[in-house]
């Protein structure tokens, strides 16, 4: 008789859930998860569904233009911007 064979299981990560609300509200707690969550996974989930948040996906538009306006500098101006670190997230 076949027996299938079991597979392994897969790991699965813990990612944390951040409240955008929270930040833009600067809560220090929420701050600090955020960064722990950058800092370790790498990866988290956002909480967009405060009234505050819907009001910033309604704006797109004014989002994508700022993108294009800063994409479009020069390139000496926007590596001002640089960091200087290898670290990415």
């Amino acid at each position: 008789m076949y027996q299938p064979t079991q597979q392994p299981e897969t790991a699965i990560a813990q990612l944390d859930t951040i409240d955008f609300t929270k930040l833009l509200s600067q809560e220090p707690s929420e701050i600090s998860k955020l960064l722990h969550a950058c800092q370790t996974a790498g990866f988290f989930y956002v909480d967009i569904q405060g009234q505050s948040v819907r009001s910033l996906l309604e704006d797109e538009e004014r989002m994508y233009k700022a993108m294009e306006a800063y994409f479009d500098q020069p390139m000496e101006t926007k590596m001002k911007d640089d960091r200087e670190t290898h670290k990415h997230g």
